[in-house]
């Protein structure tokens, strides 16, 4: 590892001396170079060839799209001179938009301000306990949580977007929380919906808009900045007596232009990209997304364990980044041929120069089960995070932990014994600019246990459970945790079949929260019969309360990794009736499109609408999260949404649709590759008919729970539609 002297590092403020006019210092485009900094291009870890490699078939032609990269040969870095507010600009934001709640900022300077009861607002009522031969539903659960559809059906139009622009927009001024120049704001509102539809046959009953959102959209010369770090925003909604403020949000840096850095050319982007696909996928490029020049704006709020090299961990300059995905053909059982999937979006370094980029190495060597690798990390801005993965099999690193050591010696272990695999070192520096190196390894693994059908749910790769006691009926207690599916256990899983350590933060909150980790299985440890039940929900997502997912999808089904075991696909009709019948209540997934509406659109939905795709997997399931477009992986998404659903910042645990949507709010940029739709994220779940629900769920501990409603059961089925993007 070689350390860099932070003295020799330029501060934000140095940076921004350094004007437009100042010679490129960048290095030279050379391959080798070129696909070091390729490693976040690649699209998942999970069959990541060896560094260097070539082959693979020819790449397709791109589709354009807005602010693409093709007319420019170089751009500044933009350096951070000031960021976040002070206690006192947050309570001005407050008074000016007469919010009796408390505005807060974080240690890092973000404001986050959210009334739950006026966030994406789904009116209630009161109704009586259901008969159930569960005595210990009407203990555990709150069967009286429904909602009103007659009050829904009429609840009043929300705030008009233009008044609540004009209202944030002088609160931000009052506070001198706008930022200056050299940047410009694009004005962007939308609304946040809910559909409602039978649950026989999907028929669609009813629509109507929840609330308002109004939303800087920040660009510096063209080029959008996107990430967690760009957020300016306010929702509201009508309470029928007049606009109630539910959420504002700053999280912000002023930044001037640094010094001009020579950007890979996106020809060259498409072409690297195009060599990851055909190594990782097993399918057929369909064609490629132009790349979309942004910049990447980082968390302020930063978290690494385990920080290598010294250096300040926050982040001094916003440095230009690519956009990338594109479109696939995979294999499909169950549909009889090839379907289209949309790979999940992701951004990689639009530069090679390395006084902004890292240059990671990778050594590695295994001998049957164990392996020794080590990082060797240059350039960039100091310290680094570091994090370890296998493409098949795991390594015995705590996944809670943000940042693993830059040198490991570990077992691996493995669900199905592998001749080898690929170890992969993610290297993130202090400016969020990630990037990679792989090393593929011979190796001897196997299987450390074979659980046979009816075993007791305790898995290979689970851990034990945290036992709390208690009513989790009542008001939020974060000491009493329990859950009735499996008595004296609540616990989190994870079937991340892409990016494995992207869901670490999100354990890692329920850690901190006292939950404990069931399965959590990555990339090809990922089976498509995990999501069958009832005869696998011993090895399955039932076997948790909150599981968090990710794959590449459709509206029909999305992707695991391992053509071993099914054909690689979770289809809509894998699971009928299933999710739900034993243990887990809400499933989160990180995929794009798969809660697509069939809106004249969908060439892809095949005249299905969303409610026809999923209405059949909910038997007590209560909530089904998930993306109606496109989605990002941006880092921090799955630790934020665990942080809401937890309540490990400001609030207590929100309700879980509440939770999602505020991360995809937070996190998720505000336009897709084409700038034609917006980001949206989805959220499904039933009532019976008496309107008894799950809409309204917190974590157990955390709120009300509502009961597990039994597909036959099940007389309405809604979809809420909300996040980033527009109406």
């Amino acid at each position: 590892m070689t350390d860099n002297d932070p003295n020799e590092r330029e501060t934000g403020s140095a940076l921004a001396a350094r004007n437009s006019k100042t010679e490129s210092n960048s290095r030279p485009v050379t391959r080798r170079h070129v696909l070091r900094s390729a490693g976040a291009a690649a699209l998942a870890t999970g069959l990541m060839a060896s560094q260097g490699a070539a082959g693979g078939a020819d790449v397709p032609r791109t589709t354009a799209g807005a602010q693409s990269g093709q007319e420019r040969e170089t751009l500044p870095v933009l350096a951070v001179t000031s960021r976040g507010l002070t206690d006192d600009q947050a309570a001005t934001i407050g008074q000016e938009l007469e919010v009796d709640g408390e505005f807060q900022v974080d240690d890092q300077g973000v404001l986050q301000y959210i009334d739950p009861e006026a966030y994406m607002p789904i009116p209630a009522r009161d109704v009586e306990p259901r008969e159930t031969e569960d005595e210990d539903e009407t203990e555990q659960y709150d069967p009286s949580m429904a909602m009103d559809f007659q009050a829904l059906s009429q609840q009043p139009e929300p705030p008009n977007p233009d008044e609540l622009g004009e209202r944030l927009l002088q609160a931000l001024e009052a506070a001198e929380a706008l930022p200056d120049d050299p940047l410009q704001f694009e004005r962007t509102a939308s609304n946040a919906s809910i559909e409602v539809a039978s649950a026989d046959d999907g028929s669609r009953e009813f629509e109507r808009r929840l609330d308002t959102a109004f939303y800087l959209t920040p660009s510096f010369d063209g080029i959008r900045l996107e990430g967690p770090g760009a957020k300016i925003r306010s929702r509201a909604s009508n309470s029928g007596e007049g606009t109630v403020i539910g959420d504002v949000r700053h999280s912000f840096r002023q930044v001037e232009p640094g010094p001009e850095i020579e950007l890979t050319p996106p020809e060259e982007v498409v072409e690297r990209y195009g060599r990851a696909v055909n190594q990782l996928v097993d399918g057929e490029i369909v064609e490629l997304a132009e790349p979309r020049l942004t910049y990447l704006a980082p968390e302020l709020r930063r978290v690494n364990d385990n920080p290598v090299g010294e250096g300040t961990n926050e982040v001094q300059a916003l440095v230009p980044h690519y956009s990338v995905g594109g479109t696939v053909r995979i294999k499909n059982d169950e549909a009889e041929e090839p379907v289209e999937v949309e790979l999940l979006r992701e951004y990689v370094p639009a530069t090679t120069d390395d006084e902004f980029v890292p240059v990671v190495e990778v050594s590695a060597n295994a001998e049957g089960d164990r392996v020794d690798a080590s990082v060797d990390v240059e350039g960039g801005q100091p310290p680094y995070k570091v994090e370890w993965n296998l493409s098949q099999g795991s390594l015995g690193l705590d996944p809670a932990t943000t940042g693993d050591p830059p040198e490991i010696s570990e077992t691996i272990t493995a669900r199905e014994a592998i001749e080898e695999t690929t170890i992969t070192a993610e290297v993130t520096d202090a400016n969020g600019v990630t990037v990679s190196a792989q090393q593929r390894l011979t190796v001897a693994v196997e299987p450390e246990l074979s659980v046979a059908a009816g075993a007791s749910g305790r898995l290979f790769g689970s851990r034990p459970h945290a036992t709390r006691t208690g009513s989790i009926s009542g008001p939020a207690d974060a000491s009493a945790r329990t859950d009735t599916n499996v008595p004296g256990t609540v616990d989190v899983g994870t079937e991340t079949a892409i990016w494995p350590n992207w869901a670490s933060g999100f354990i890692r909150e329920a850690r901190i929260a006292g939950v404990s980790r069931n399965n959590t299985w990555t990339g090809n440890s990922v089976w498509e019969k995990d999501f069958r039940s009832p005869t696998d929900d011993n090895v399955g997502v039932d076997t948790a309360d909150l599981v968090f997912a990710s794959g590449h999808g459709m509206p029909r089904g999305w992707t695991v990794e391992n053509p071993n075991h099914d054909d690689k696909w979770i289809w809509h009709t894998n699971a009928d009736g299933d999710w739900g019948d034993f243990d887990i209540e809400w499933l989160a997934l990180m995929s794009c499109n798969v809660l697509a509406p069939d809106d004249g659109s969908c060439g892809s939905c095949n005249g299905l609408s969303v409610f026809d795709r999923w209405r059949q997997e909910f038997d007590g399931l209560h909530q089904f999260q998930g993306f109606r477009t496109l989605g990002w992986r941006v880092p921090g998404f799955p630790d934020a949404y665990g942080r809401y659903v937890f309540g490990n910042w400001f609030f207590p645990g929100l309700p879980l649709r509440k939770a999602w949507f505020l991360a995809v709010d937070n996190y998720q940029p505000a336009y897709d590759t084409d700038q034609n739709w917006r980001v949206r994220g989805a959220v499904m779940y039933t009532a019976d008919s008496e309107g008894r629900s799950c809409f309204n769920d917190h974590f157990h501990g955390e709120g009300p729970v509502g009961p597990d409603i039994p597909l036959g059961q099940s007389r309405w089925i809604c979809y809420v539609i909300g996040g980033v993007g527009g109406g």
